[in-house]
């Protein structure tokens, strides 16, 4: 699989199975066949509450640790120094790993100061037990502090679809070297109707989810959609195979946008 290098160093690869909402055996079972089929990207979250189940899938794997690319993240209410070691130690342990490769705020929360989890972050890794860290759903305002802050973060994650789509805060990030991992890349399926993405679809021999996230990925993002159904799992491997036009990567992007799906009260946007 594709991989693209992270501003601290290591690579992430440009597919992974999101994990949001998946608990129990069907969470184990999901990240289970995603490795079989070829995921080696796996993105899970201390809130998500599933870390154990996934943790578990792992260990069932042939595959070896570094060959799978792990990202966790911190809640918001997590942020101090203590805590934030606290979070990533209690992760390990769910996972049955002695590293993360990638940890990121999950939210930002301007009543914890930012230096101070960004300290943490960075002491984590230098220890060893983080390779990467970034965040999550951070505008650029955001974004501008941790440069004042004088932190490298790797990775933003946040909504992006079609029907989402950040062009400023893709921008940004471009030029400073942020990798964007997006979630609910196919707007959790409201952008499966688009009735251009359905004509590329059948143009290429392609569903439409499979042309959302080839657009995604010649774009230099990441995209972590998340599925149940193993069908859909290879279906999503094989959009990376699917090469667009730039005249179709520009129609996409000339759609219009609509609001966010994603957006609890606690969020700064």
């Amino acid at each position: 699989m594709n991989t693209l290098k992270l501003a601290h160093g290591n690579k992430i690869p440009v597919l992974g199975l999101g994990t949001w909402r998946l608990q129990g055996s069907d969470c184990e079972e999901t990240v289970e066949t995603a490795l079989a089929l070829g995921y080696r990207h796996i993105d899970t979250a201390e809130h998500y509450q599933n870390q154990i189940f996934i943790g578990r899938a792992l260990q069932k794997s042939a595959l070896a640790r570094e060959e799978i690319f792990l990202t966790s993240k911190v809640w918001r209410d997590h942020l101090e120094q203590a805590a934030v070691r606290q979070v990533c130690e209690q992760s390990l342990q769910e996972l049955q790993t002695e590293y993360l490769d990638l940890f990121l705020i999950h939210w930002p929360n301007h009543q914890i100061p930012l230096e101070e989890t960004l300290t943490a972050l960075e002491q984590l890794r230098q220890e060893g037990l983080i390779r990467a860290f970034g965040v999550s759903n951070f505008t650029i305002k955001h974004l501008k502090k941790t440069e004042e802050l004088g932190f490298t973060i790797s990775v933003n994650q946040v909504e992006y679809h079609p029907s989402f789509k950040q062009e400023d805060l893709k921008e940004y990030c471009r030029q400073r070297g942020i990798i964007l991992v997006t979630y609910s890349p196919l707007g959790q399926g409201q952008d499966l109707s688009i009735p251009l993405l359905q004509e590329l679809g059948k143009k290429y021999n392609a569903s439409a989810a499979q042309i959302i996230l080839a657009w995604i990925l010649q774009q230099g993002m990441v995209a972590i959609p998340r599925s149940r159904q193993q069908q859909h799992l290879a279906d999503n491997l094989r959009a990376a195979k699917i090469k667009l036009t730039a005249e179709e990567i520009d129609l996409i992007n000339q759609l219009p946008n609509r609001e966010r799906l994603l957006h609890p009260p606690y969020a700064e946007f």
